[in-house]
């Protein structure tokens, strides 16, 4: 027997007995049943009905603020120039007092190579 008709036939047996104890329920039961199960969709629907236009506020107003923060907000762009120029500086070995000078040694430069 394969296991979907395994799982069918314990549905069956559990359709068949829950059909039998809803039978077997006395008139006063049944009617007691009824009304706590009205009471309890009244008392539901009473308790939401001041929940939905809040909600509905609440989700059009985190859409709005996604919609308007992604719009917004662009992916920064990178200088690769700028990166491949400070990896020598950040990899580097020696002392960093060459490094408080750097801007007197670039100005050098220029001026041997300009002069």
């Amino acid at each position: 027997m394969k296991q979907n008709e395994k799982d069918q036939k314990l549905l069956d047996n559990a359709r068949e007995l829950l059909e039998h104890s809803v039978d077997a329920i006395d008139e006063e039961t049944s009617s007691r049943l009824r009304q706590i199960r009205y009471q309890a969709l009244n008392t539901r629907s009473k308790n939401l009905n001041w929940f939905t236009p809040y909600s509905a506020f609440a989700a059009t107003a985190a859409v709005l603020l996604l919609t308007v923060s992604v719009w917004l907000t662009q992916a920064p762009t990178i200088n690769d120039e700028l990166v491949l120029e400070d990896m020598p500086l950040l990899t580097t070995t020696e002392e960093l007092d060459f490094y408080q000078d750097l801007e007197f040694y670039n100005w050098l430069d220029d001026e041997q190579i300009n002069g």
